[in-house]
């Protein structure tokens, strides 16, 4: 059998426990045991990260269906892991619907007086991801002690989702939201700079003249995170001017990109993929840019 067929079963079979398995029949720390085997046995087994996210969340979802109106009345057991599934499902979900249900948890906790104080930084690392800035900096604010990082405020951010990037204001405490406008050809370079492979890359395409000129003019995101790293943000910025690195505001502005992993290479003509690479050095060698690029260049 081979790797592919093999990896096919195994996906197939992981699914199926999903729809099938009776949350009601195991024990809540049971359960989220299963929900981390479940992730670690995807992310083994090299899913692609969009679909990856689909079967995490839709397996959370069935192992801790979320009912408001019994929050009061569920065990301490069941509550302490339902807060670490849905902390869990949100870095996989990164939308305002599980981060709800991380809030209320965490509020159902601190009722209880069974809050901790990783409780609180595990909801300020959700609120930063999902772009709540708002939130993060009220748990900031009281509770002063857990040394947790300041959101900045967003500038001029719509109530409408479109493709868009948070560009670092020049005094750093505030990110200008700029819609990127993906009419013709548009090259999008999802990076970071504590990603080792993003620095050589960014390293490469600085010195090689025949690289830079593939990436002039290009966008440069880093992805959502529960960390934002804005001094290693400015620092890559003043280094690497031509490459400027903004914040993406929320991966659903971004519909057509199914990774968010550094560094990601998106050759985008009138906002469709035309080519994607993956990697530094990219995964199947640098010829593999090269042709992404021409293509990218004859598209129509």
């Amino acid at each position: 059998m081979s790797k592919y067929v093999s990896s096919l079963f195994m996906l197939i079979a992981l699914a199926t426990s999903a729809l099938t398995a009776a949350p009601a029949q195991e024990a809540p720390a049971e359960r989220l045991q299963i929900l981390e085997d479940y992730e670690h046995a995807l992310i083994r087994d090299q899913t692609p990260e969009d679909k990856r996210n689909h079967l995490i969340v839709a397996k959370y979802n069935h192992l801790f269906p979320f009912n408001e109106a019994k929050l009061a009345a569920m065990p301490d057991d069941e509550l302490r892991s339902a807060f670490k599934a849905s902390y869990l499902a949100t870095f996989f979900a990164m939308d305002e619907r599980v981060t709800s249900q991380v809030a209320a948890y965490l509020d159902a906790l601190k009722k209880r007086g069974i809050v901790s104080e990783k409780d609180f930084v595990k909801m300020h690392d959700i609120f930063i991801a999902t772009r709540m800035f708002d939130n993060a900096n009220e748990i900031k604010a009281k509770h002063p002690d857990l040394n947790l990082e300041q959101a900045p405020a967003i500038m001029g951010r719509p109530s409408t989702r479109k493709p868009s990037k948070l560009a670092l204001a020049p005094q750093a405490d505030s990110l200008i939201y700029q819609p990127v406008d993906l009419k013709g050809k548009v090259l999008v370079v999802i990076a970071h700079p504590l990603c080792h492979f993003s620095v050589n890359a960014i390293k490469a395409i600085s010195e090689q003249p025949a690289l830079s000129a593939i990436f002039k003019g290009s966008i440069w995101l880093a992805p959502p995170g529960p960390r934002l790293n804005i001094p290693e943000i400015s620092k890559w910025n003043e280094d690497h001017p031509g490459a400027a690195l903004a914040f993406m505001d929320q991966r659903e502005d971004w519909p057509m990109f199914d990774s968010w992993a550094t560094p990601t290479f998106y050759f985008l003509n009138n906002g469709r993929i035309v080519a994607k690479i993956e990697g530094w050095p990219p995964i199947n060698g640098m010829d593999s840019l090269n042709d992404a690029a021409a293509r990218w260049r004859a598209a129509r």
